[in-house]
């Protein structure tokens, strides 16, 4: 990567390299790369540049090449600055891209280098700073701000300066500019202004005028063009198809076509010719405002954004729910996008023999609906699988899946836990059954005319029995057994209909620990059937709190909860995570049943681990290391104990594009970590993997580890925590380690340091005892 920084009074630019930073979406990550998971069909803008267009989406860009028809994603994983794209514009005369945030931060891609510019969001304003629209004109950039206009010197990449033109000097904001050669017209939140472009002074307010003889001067105005001598405009509508077009052809303002009210979302001019993008199609009009083209049926759910045509017979369009479009006619289309989920809503995850399973509904902070219905979705063989009612037949009701699961004796067996409909099964990705409360134990609430089951978590035990919780019923556990028989089980006092109920823990003890985080009391209830389902008369149950001896939980807020590999429980809370350390002894009451918090050294201080941070999920490793995600501060790797930190990611120093952290799943077979933050999935490639009985399928890769490679050499398949030792052909041993779990690391050099030299080395590998050995080979190439 070569980094190219500029300082000067304006601003900090960096230029990278993006044809380093790119990989194959297709294949599987190297360890400590990342990777993006988010659904770039929600195309809401392009930018054509000679050779290739680019596509802005909500979350970031993928640009497609004309020559090879190759896409390309680019993120905050590949050397974009930010995230949540709100605009972009290319520039034929400068052959470069200005991409705007919805932060008002600025990249600008040139020569294949990215530049940032983060004046305007550094910068300290009230209100609105988004930027909304780009204008070029000359060596300048004119960006539309929530506040006014910025212009950029694109050739210095700095701020050249402002305009506030809103009455007085005040902040108004500027939805879209265009210029006709003299003029530059703004449409804005309240009218039209326009200012002759070489005024001098543009800075002032003053210069700025409003058209007073336009319907309703003050309305919002959202785009505006000029054409052929004519000024062309749209009122936003304060309702869904209630857009009005104008017209000022110099003597006076006309409706471009008074019949027709729809939502528009593009407006530009292109080879002489006006294209206009409403909720549905894209039409072009000659000079005369003659409809020459309509152009829609790509899809049966259209959505289209913004078009630029590349010839005659071709158009590309902007499609929010399906990508990138191009058009000839509506029996030839195609469309263009990067595979991924159809959504950015990640509730819940569950991974087994490398299939991701991703649920994407949601619940609001009281634990009311979202409604969400855009399904499941499926990781498999690197390439995304959407499952919702488009199609899926009986998805149609699938309200807010927020559990998902797989049988552990099944991959394609999977369970969808909704806060809604209760429990669906699904197998090999079609819908089997809903289990409610007509063919199950789950219950429905209590309320006349509203049918209602809301399943809160999912776990299997180590018997292969399905633990459920259902919220706000009598009996909020429940059971289906691996026979396909079921139980429920009341946990009164301590739960009643008035409690929520959601995430539960099947532990290795055999208990299940259920989190309580709404109610008149919370904390967590857990639940013993002294391994004899049948027989209630010997069950025990105990409610874990705060205070000592009540379960000494740092706050009654439990966010989450995770057994570790030793049979440790860590518990998530709003001020911190606690361990129980004996959590098969916490039914005997008293000191038994309190937890633990880690004391760790900070700065020469002794402080509780992650003192006052809210621990929104905790994943284990197959090195037993923990990752905690949180809900402010991004993900913290500990070791096994959690008294050292490992690594803290957050979005400042990491591609996490978000530091808010809903879920964290580990692929226990190649290590990666995939985190479901607010604003989607993205994943890590980490160095632990789970460790089997004994050496089965060894791979090493790279191999062989040709001269350029810098990476780690990971050694994968090996038994827990196995002893590697590296030698060279005639026994020297170069390297020693134990294994993270299943997979040991290699650095490519020897103890003092030093590069291996061209060679086959020896991998030498052994479980604790000796009894479990295993030899495999690496090849190392070096240049001359």
């Amino acid at each position: 990567m070569q980094i190219e920084r500029k300082r000067s009074r304006f601003t900090l630019t960096a230029g990278l390299w993006l044809g380093l930073l790119f990989h194959t979406a297709g294949q599987e990550i190297a360890i400590g790369q990342w990777r993006d998971h988010l659904p770039y069909q929600n195309v809401k803008r392009i930018a054509r540049a000679d050779d290739r267009i680019y596509c802005a989406t909500n979350f970031g860009l993928f640009e497609y090449s004309f020559t090879d028809q190759s896409i390309q994603r680019l993120s905050s994983v590949n050397g974009l600055s930010d995230f949540g794209v709100s605009t972009i514009e290319w520039s034929d005369d400068y052959n470069l891209l200005i991409i705007a945030y919805n932060n008002a931060n600025i990249d600008i891609i040139e020569n294949n280098k990215i530049y940032n510019i983060s004046d305007i969001k550094r910068k300290s304003i009230l209100g609105d700073k988004s930027i909304k629209s780009v204008l070029f004109i000359g060596p300048y950039a004119y960006l539309s701000c929530g506040f006014g206009i910025v212009v950029l010197d694109i050739t210095k990449k700095e701020v050249k300066e402002t305009y506030v033109i809103g009455p007085g000097g005040s902040q108004l904001a500027v939805n879209a500019l265009t210029y006709d050669g003299t003029w530059l017209y703004a449409a804005t939140e309240k009218g039209v202004y326009k200012a002759k472009a070489n005024d001098p002074n543009l800075v002032n307010f003053a210069v700025w005028s409003r058209y007073e003889d336009i319907s309703q001067p003050a309305a919002n105005y959202n785009m505006i063009a000029s054409f052929n001598g004519k000024l062309i405009v749209n009122k936003n509508g304060a309702q869904y198809n209630t857009d009005t077009l104008l017209v000022n052809d110099g003597m006076g303002w006309t409706y471009f076509n008074p019949a027709v009210s729809w939502t528009n979302h593009g407006l530009e001019v292109h080879d002489g010719l006006l294209y206009l993008t409403n909720y549905f199609s894209v039409e072009s009009y000659d000079t005369s405002l003659v409809r020459q083209e309509q152009m829609f049926g790509w899809s049966g759910d259209a959505s289209p954004m913004h078009a630029i045509p590349e010839s005659p017979g071709l158009v590309w369009i902007a499609d929010s729910r399906n990508g990138l479009i191009r058009y000839s006619n509506p029996s030839l289309w195609q469309i263009i996008a990067p595979n991924g989920p159809i959504s950015n809503n990640v509730a819940d995850m569950d991974i087994r023999d490398d299939i991701l399973w991703v649920a994407s509904g949601g619940v609001s902070e009281s634990f009311g609906n979202l409604w969400r219905t855009e399904g499941i979705f499926k990781f498999d063989n690197q390439s995304w699988v959407n499952i919702n009612k488009g199609n899926t037949s009986g998805l149609d009701t699938l309200f807010d899946p927020i559990k998902i699961i797989t049988d552990p004796v099944d991959a394609g067996h999977i369970f969808v836990g909704s806060w809604a409909r209760g429990l669906a099964e699904f197998r090999n990705g079609s819908l089997v059954t809903y289990h409610t409360d007509q063919n199950s134990a789950l219950q429905r609430i209590d309320l006349p005319n509203f049918y209602w089951i809301g399943v809160g978590g999912l776990d299997f035990d180590e018997q292969g029995n399905l633990w459920i919780t259902n919220t706000s019923v009598l009996n909020p556990l429940v059971v289906k057994r691996n026979n396909g028989t079921w139980k429920s089980f009341s946990l009164s006092p301590y739960v009643t209909t008035s409690h929520n109920v959601s995430e539960v823990l099947s532990s290795q003890s055999g208990q299940q620990w259920v989190i309580i985080p709404r109610g008149p009391t919370k904390g967590i209830v857990v639940f013993d059937s002294n391994g004899t389902i049948d027989n209630t008369s010997d069950d025990k149950k105990i409610m874990l709190r705060t205070g000592v001896g009540s379960g000494n939980l740092p706050s009654d807020e439990v966010l989450s909860i995770a057994e570790d590999r030793d049979g440790e429980i860590w518990v998530g809370t709003r001020v911190g995570p606690v361990i129980y350390y004996t959590p098969e002894f916490v039914m005997s009451g008293g000191d038994a049943a309190d937890a633990q918090r880690v004391l760790v050294e900070r700065d020469g201080f002794t402080e509780y681990l992650l003192d006052g941070t809210a621990i929104t999920s905790i994943a284990i490793d197959g090195a037993n290391r923990k990752w905690l995600g949180t809900e402010l501060s991004g993900v913290f790797l500990l070791s096994e104990d959690g008294t050292e930190e490992l690594a803290h990611f957050t979005s400042d120093n990491s591609p996490l594009i978000s530091n808010k952290i809903n879920n964290i799943t580990i692929n226990p077979d190649n290590g990666e970590v995939f985190f479901a933050t607010d604003q989607g999935l993205i994943s890590y490639k980490a160095s632990a993997t789970e460790g089997g009985e004994t050496f089965e399928e060894v791979l090493v890769y790279p191999n062989p580890v040709k001269e350029n490679y810098e990476g780690p050499i990971a050694i994968r398949g090996l038994v827990e925590d196995a002893n590697v030792k590296i030698t060279t052909a005639s026994g020297s041993v170069v390297y020693e380690t134990t294994a993270l779990g299943g997979q040991a690391i290699w650095n490519g050099r020897n103890f003092d340091g030093v590069k291996a030299a061209t060679g086959i080395y020896l991998v030498f590998c052994t479980n604790e005892d000796g009894s479990e050995t295993m030899v495999t080979k690496i090849l190392v190439i070096r240049g001359i």
